[in-house]
């Protein structure tokens, strides 16, 4: 038999206690984390925000991500077809459209120029502009695999996630810390459709929900144990 402690006149089972304790300060610490989440992500949607109503500035080196920035010079052919859904759109399923882009000064960067159904992709040509053009972008970081995700198809050039690492390699970008999403919709194929800024700012900030999940659980957990407990010694007094 497992040991016994005495609280305030009641018996617990030692070893239930520490296992609902355990439990509770898991869910707490849980709870902690996506406060923390909140803070950060509105801290990002602020940021976002302000940089989409700054005028855009010149494409430097120490240049912040998330900045909106400009940049001068021309597509090329590569193009990645990134798989994503696109709830505005009629046709929900769909891909976004990432193509190289070399700078006047020689820098090869990705750009995200827009969206294109499903339907339309298989018959989808890019031609690259031989104009010199000006696009103005805001300066996003790359997205990491998740475990639930399927690798990127690099033979049929589906991709799944933008792994900036994997696409540096393959065309010879300058980096791998961010990547370009055109918001301006100039010179764009006719079945591309372009980003808005304003989904930008819409990021979901689900975190308050889940932290109060969290902290309804620990609850939860610790008034369950409680009652059980109080009507098991009713039971054996």
């Amino acid at each position: 038999m497992y040991k016994n402690i005495v609280i305030l006149g009641y018996k617990f089972d030692l070893l239930q206690l520490s296992l609902v304790v355990t439990t509770t300060i898991f869910f707490i610490l849980l709870g902690n984390w996506q406060l923390d989440r909140l803070g950060q992500k509105e801290t990002l949607i602020t940021k976002i925000e302000q940089s989409l109503i700054n005028s855009p500035i010149q494409l430097q080196k120490d240049t912040e991500i998330y900045s909106k920035v400009r940049i001068t010079g021309k597509f090329l052919n590569d193009n990645i077809f990134l798989y994503g859904r696109r709830s505005a759109t009629k046709e929900k399923d769909g891909y976004y459209l990432l193509t190289t882009f070399v700078s006047d000064q020689g820098q090869k960067f990705l750009v995200s120029r827009g969206w294109l159904g499903q339907s339309t992709k298989d018959n989808f040509i890019a031609l690259p502009n031989k104009e010199k053009e000006e696009v103005i972008a805001i300066m996003l970081p790359g997205e990491i695999k998740r475990f639930f995700i399927p690798s990127n198809d690099i033979k049929q050039n589906i991709w799944f996630t933008l792994d900036l690492s994997m696409a540096k390699e393959l065309y010879k970008l300058d980096n791998n810390s961010y990547y370009l999403m055109q918001i301006t919709a100039k010179n764009l194929p006719q079945e591309i459709k372009p980003h808005t800024g304003m989904y930008l700012s819409k990021i979901r900030n689900d975190h308050l929900e889940y932290a109060i999940t969290w902290y309804s659980l620990a609850i939860a957990v610790l008034l369950m144990y409680i009652i059980y407990n109080y009507k098991l010694n009713l039971k054996y007094t």
